[in-house]
Parts: C-alpha cells; sequence; structure tokens
C-alpha cells in the first residue's frame, strides 16, 4: 500500500484546508505525475510583472510539493520564465513540459520558438519536453504538413538537439491515428483524454470516470500506428469537472491510483479552477476542472491511499 500526500496550499488556515495533507519528503513519490498550469489569463487586472512572478512563484512552492512535471501550454506572459526561476530557486525536482502556441499565426509562434530556447539554455536540465501547439489538428490551428514541419524543424533546432529534449505534440487520439505522418514526425506521443467528454453516464462517481480515462488510453495503445510506433505516450490533459468534493475526490485518489498501477504518465488538467473561461457546453463546466479552487483551496479532501 502506497499513501501519497495531497497537494494543499501551506498558507491556508487548517479550517479552511481540510484533512487534506501535506507531502514530506518520507512520501515520495509526488501525489500526482503532473499538472497542467495557465495563470495567465486568471491574472488579476493590471498586474505588475513583479506581481506575476510572486503570483507564479507561490503557485511554484505548491507544485513543488506535489507533482513531477508541470505542463505549460506557452511561454505567454513570461510566465514559463518565472515558473523555471521559481523552480531553480526553490531547488526543485520538477521537470516542465513547454508548449509552443501555434494557434494564433507564425510570428507568435516565432516569439514562442525564441523564447523556448533561451529557457532551454538558462535552465539546463529543467525542461522535460516541447511541445508544438495544443490540438492544432483537432481545431484546424494548423494544416497537418505544416505541423510536422514545425516538428522537424525544432528537432533540428541546435539548442534542442544539444540538451536532447524530445519534441511533440499534443491533441485527441484520433489526430495520431488519422495522421502517421504526425507519429513518425514527434519523439512522444502527446494525448489529450477527457473522460468528461465520453460515454460515461451522467451522476457516476468519480471512479467511473477514471475508469473510463484508463479504458481509452489502453485502446490508444492498441491501434496499430501507435503500437507499431513505439514511442513514448504522455497524456497531456486528464481531469474531471466539478466542485463536489467527495465527487473530485473519489475521481482524483481513482486517477492517481490506476495511472500507476498501469504506468501511465499523465499531466492532471489543471492545477486551479479557471474561472475566466466561458461555459459554452452541457457536458462539464469548464471552470470546475481545477484541483484547486481560486481561493488555493485543495477540493481533495482525503489521503491518497494506493
Amino acid at each position: 500500500m502506497k499513501v501519497f500526500a495531497v497537494l494543499i496550499a501551506s498558507l491556508l488556515p487548517l479550517a479552511l484546508a481540510g484533512p487534506a495533507v501535506l507531502k514530506t519528503s518520507a512520501l515520495a513519490p509526488a501525489v500526482f505525475n503532473g499538472v497542467t498550469y495557465t495563470p495567465v489569463s486568471s491574472f488579476p487586472a493590471n498586474v505588475q510583472e513583479d506581481q506575476k512572478a510572486a503570483i507564479v512563484a507561490a503557485d511554484m512552492s505548491i507544485v513543488n510539493l506535489s507533482v513531477n512535471y508541470l505542463r505549460l501550454y506557452s511561454t505567454d506572459g513570461n510566465c514559463a520564465g518565472y515558473a523555471l526561476d521559481a523552480l531553480a530557486t526553490l531547488k526543485s525536482n520538477v521537470k516542465v513540459h513547454i508548449g509552443l502556441w501555434v494557434a494564433d499565426g507564425e510570428s507568435r509562434y516565432q516569439q514562442e520558438l525564441t523564447t523556448a530556447v533561451a529557457l532551454i539554455k538558462k535552465y539546463p536540465g529543467r525542461v522535460a519536453s516541447l511541445s508544438v501547439g495544443n490540438e492544432a489538428i483537432f481545431h484546424t490551428h494548423l494544416p497537418i504538413g505544416t505541423l510536422v514541419g514545425y516538428i522537424n524543424a525544432l528537432k533540428a533546432n541546435p539548442a534542442v538537439k544539444a540538451a536532447n529534449i524530445p519534441v511533440g505534440t499534443f491533441d485527441i487520439t484520433p489526430s495520431f491515428v488519422s495522421n502517421p505522418s504526425l507519429v513518425a514526425a514527434v519523439d512522444f506521443i502527446g494525448i489529450n483524454i477527457q473522460p468528461d467528454y465520453s460515454n460515461v453516464p451522467a451522476g457516476s462517481p468519480g471512479s467511473a470516470y477514471a475508469e473510463n480515462f484508463v479504458s481509452q488510453f489502453q485502446a490508444f495503445q492498441k491501434e496499430p500506428v501507435i503500437a507499431e510506433a513505439k514511442k513514448p505516450i504522455i497524456v497531456g490533459e486528464v481531469g474531471h469537472a466539478t466542485n463536489d468534493l467527495n465527487a473530485f475526490t473519489n475521481f482524483f485518489q481513482s486517477t492517481v491510483c490506476l495511472a500507476a498501477k498501469h504506468n501511465i504518465n499523465y499531466n492532471y488538467f489543471e492545477f486551479r479552477n479557471a474561472m475566466w473561461k466561458s461555459v459554452v457546453d452541457d457536458k462539464a463546466n469548464v471552470q470546475t476542472f481545477g484541483i484547486l479552487t481560486p481561493d488555493t483551496v485543495s477540493k481533495v479532501r482525503a489521503a491518497i491511499v494506493c
């Protein structure tokens, strides 16, 4: 039996934090493998750069206690630099998956590329991977040929090659199954699996969503183009949208334990409830995927025991 700690903000009163516990050195491994982090849109209005850095640094002190990997979707707003700087200051072992945003045109992508290369050089050994876009095929941000070209060019970049950093992209599973050229181009296959958008009946316990996640992952592994490629698979997103603390804790515990059992490399979606997002569908309230509330209170209400 393994006991995992639960992520919580140590600065909060215990009355707010609930019965969750902090990870200590005696409770390795971290409570879960990785987490996605998108702070830019949630910054207060008119926030100054030093305030941004302080906000990210406070978040990284929580990340450092709880995960092995941090996934960023872009380098926007200096947040990748702030995160890496904070983790370096903490002497953290957390590694960062850096995303390069492609949805806003070539000029924006080149800015992302320049920033990412500079960060690789400044923080050697702290970047786990580089990903070109997020769901770029699913959302038709780029034609497949352009995306493959970006990936191949990034793999050939001298700084990326010197640091031996794997390059890939994150997308939904059909985008890889239907595009063998994409599978061939990447160093790792990055997939987003959201069981909330599957056929799990409404009102099911959180564990049912976790089991659906594992089933989707295993089915993807068996797809011929994926099985034949024999490349590492990283789950870029998996989560469950709810503010019901019991349901969230049940899903969280089931996901952590099942992923550990089946050796799934995953990033939990996401670090904090994203109140800036628009709720536009009836399958999941996208504002409630976070592990933390906007006030940095953990939604997990029990120690995770596997």
